[in-house]
């Protein structure tokens, strides 16, 4: 008999105490702050996706500003170059034509002599 009494009572007191538990819980606040969870989850992610999206682009322009400065310093030194060609070219040129001049001085020197030597040799005779 006292089986009969004490299971029931026990069933109803557990039943109560179980019914309060869910109704402390509040399922609307319990949605309410899950909400603001997300909400603050989905903020920080779009946060770290503009930080991102942001050092991506920075590094873009950065990569873009570099490429153009490589470009300009090749297209200077490529013109850096040429006239260091040109310059080269023109040196060997005035070179060549100081050969010649040389030559010719010196051949026209040895003319004059000859003409001297011929003078000196017909007044002779």
């Amino acid at each position: 008999m006292k089986i009969r009494i004490i299971v029931p009572i026990f069933f109803l007191a557990a039943i109560t105490i179980l019914s309060f538990e869910s109704y402390a819980q509040d399922p609307v606040n319990l949605r309410e702050r899950e909400q603001v969870r997300a909400d603050s989850i989905r903020k920080a992610d779009r946060d770290l996706r503009k930080q991102q999206e942001s050092k991506d682009k920075n590094a873009m322009n950065d990569a873009k500003d570099a490429r153009k400065e490589t470009k300009g310093k090749a297209k200077e030194l490529k013109r850096v170059e040429r006239d260091a060609s040109n310059a080269s070219d023109q040196a060997k040129k005035a070179l060549k034509d100081e050969k010649k001049a040389q030559r010719a001085r010196k051949e026209a020197n040895q003319q004059a002599k000859k003409a001297l030597e011929a003078k000196e040799k017909s007044d002779r005779n």
